[in-house]
């Protein structure tokens, strides 16, 4: 196997695994979880991943994009709302 690389949910489909980040690792979704907000949005490997704080849970968390904006719908909103700035260039 390619270094930088593991094996998918799908047998014989490899994806690029994110760097590893003791503090805040990738949400695998093994246990259900209620997300209370996100925290941050970061860039891992060209794939924008959301940090979210749990309820009931200490550890904060990384999701994908694509997971936040499917399941999380509300929530991503509520971040980008509360960090979009308006400029007037006038």
């Amino acid at each position: 196997m390619p270094e930088g690389m593991q094996q998918g949910f799908v047998v014989g489909v490899f994806l690029p695994r994110p760097p590893a980040d003791p503090k805040y690792p990738v949400h695998d979704f093994s246990v259900d979880l209620v997300p209370e907000t996100i925290i941050h949005k970061k860039d891992i490997n060209g794939t924008y991943h959301y940090l979210i704080k749990w309820k009931d849970v200490e550890q904060l968390s990384y999701v994908t994009d694509s997971y936040a904006n499917e399941k999380l719908p509300q929530l991503v909103i509520a971040f980008h709302e509360k960090h979009v700035r308006c400029i007037d260039f006038s």
